[in-house]
């Protein structure tokens, strides 16, 4: 049996992010038709569009917006554990253009609540304390 998180991406990202790291975002929210080249996993699915028949309480939630000067993401989904290098991937990739460090999201086991771990972006990357 698979064991399900919940995987949270809340950060604001600066105004100059390049048009190629908006795209893999665009992509993974749905709103892209092609997949940007970027993304070189085969078998790499949309990671943050909303599946509407999740079992996450509240059901999942996904949006990037432009707010005044900055871009912020929001994304709330259902990530099995074996896909949990695909979060990974993408904190990865965004952690350079996050516009203030901090809290960035979390990462959630649905049936252990003592299996918490905070997302934090310092600047340069991101780690994750438990």
């Amino acid at each position: 049996m698979s064991d399900h998180y919940e995987v949270v991406f809340s950060c604001l990202l600066h105004d100059d992010v390049p048009a190629e790291i908006l795209d893999v975002l665009r992509w993974h929210l749905g709103d892209l038709d092609e997949r940007p080249a970027l993304i070189e996993d085969e078998y790499a699915y949309r990671l943050l569009e909303p599946d509407p028949d999740s079992y996450l309480p509240g059901g999942e939630f996904a949006q990037l917006v432009r707010q005044r000067d900055q871009w912020g993401l929001y994304a709330r989904i259902w990530v099995l554990d074996d896909d949990m290098g695909y979060p990974h991937e993408l904190f990865g990739l965004l952690a350079p253009h996050v516009a203030k460090t901090g809290y960035g999201g979390h990462i959630r086991d649905v049936n252990d609540h003592r299996d918490f771990s905070v997302i934090v972006f310092d600047g340069i990357g991101y780690r994750w304390r438990d």
